[in-house]
């Protein structure tokens, strides 16, 4: 039985440098990471939150970016640093359904 799309909001309409985004809980699998907006020379990072409660940055992206990844369930964060003036930025990770 397949099961559907899950999409987990990173960032949300982002017009300001975020440091330290909050943790999400994802539950991992065949996934999308998409980042979209105007990124005026900022960078997005794709971190992980690890059991010790340090970050691992898994992906990055300087503009529009679609990747496929194979993610652990786990809590994650994407990052909005640099940049002189970025825009209406949206990251997501959505699950790939399986068949």
């Amino acid at each position: 039985m397949s099961r559907s799309a899950e999409r987990a909001d990173l960032l949300s309409n982002q017009d300001v440098v975020v440091a330290a985004a909050p943790d999400v809980s994802y539950q991992g699998g065949k996934t999308l990471f998409m980042a979209e907006g105007t990124f005026d020379g900022a960078t997005v990072t794709l971190q992980i939150k690890t059991p010790q409660g340090a970050y691992i940055t898994l992906d990055t992206a300087t503009a529009n970016k679609v990747a496929n990844l194979d993610l652990p369930p786990g809590l994650y964060r994407a990052n909005l640093t640099g940049g002189t003036d970025p825009e209406d930025i949206f990251v997501y990770l959505i699950s790939v359904p399986q068949g």
